[in-house]
């Protein structure tokens, strides 16, 4: 693919084509857009919450641990 056409464009345009193409790979779904490991994390971090050992902050209290 030549990309002198996309170098030629200004930064909106840039972000405008992008959006296309990437709702054009959402509408075909030919191939999963997340990779099967995404799942194996995500099941994981439920469990952890299903087993109540998880500790959960407020946004405010992480806010107060990095400082």
């Amino acid at each position: 693919m030549d990309t002198s056409i996309i170098q030629k464009m200004n930064t909106q345009e840039q972000l405008q084509t992008m959006e296309q193409l990437w709702d054009n790979l959402c509408r075909r779904c030919d191939y999963p857009l997340t990779p099967e490991w995404h799942e194996d994390i995500l099941n994981e971090r439920k469990a952890i919450l299903d087993s109540e050992n998880a500790s959960l902050l407020s946004l405010d209290e992480i806010r107060k641990q990095r400082t």
